[in-house]
């Protein structure tokens, strides 16, 4: 995914260099801050490779190994009425903020299949095709490392500001 972006950066900064360098801010969700971080120059191509590279290895060591995780779009439904639902079982997680009515969840498998089959019309859900619980405290085993390597990494002064998706800082 990573690659491919980058790919259709590099093709938009081509064939429309005037447009690039209008951009105000970068900002990404997720593996797409990988992007944001390459494309205002924090980060060259190699280190955001080998980054990712390094943050999968620890995702895919997951102490969760009793029950596959996962994550499940949810849609049309009210934040109070997806947590009143996520209430009712262990270890499932609002991860992404879509929209107000478009959310990730994440957890174990069979949880967030009781959910979807709890899902009134006119809410639905899809499941993603991801092997983790992202984006929640079921990844926090993996947190002390890649904060250890992150550390090690040097960071460039960003060309373009880049707006932090945690709290819209930049």
């Amino acid at each position: 995914l990573f690659v491919c972006s980058a790919v259709l950066v590099e093709a938009w900064r081509r064939q429309c260099p005037a447009d690039v360098h209008r951009v105000d801010y970068c900002f990404g969700l997720s593996l797409g801050e990988w992007i944001a971080l390459w494309f205002a120059q924090a980060l060259s191509f190699e280190s955001c490779v080998c980054l990712i590279y390094q943050r999968g290895i620890l995702m895919s060591a997951s102490p969760h190994t009793k029950e596959p995780h996962t994550m499940m779009f949810v849609t049309h439904i009210a934040e109070q009425q997806l947590n009143n639902l996520l209430s009712t079982t262990n270890d499932v997680y609002i991860a992404n903020f879509l929209t107000s009515e478009s959310f990730t969840v994440a957890g174990p498998l069979s949880n967030l299949q009781r959910i979807a089959a709890s899902l009134v019309k006119p809410a639905r859900s899809t499941m993603l095709a991801v092997s983790s619980a992202c984006h929640t405290p079921l990844m926090s085993y993996c947190i002390k490392q890649l904060r250890s390597i992150l550390d090690d990494t040097k960071f460039d002064i960003c060309s373009i500001p880049i707006m932090m998706n945690v709290d819209s800082s930049l």
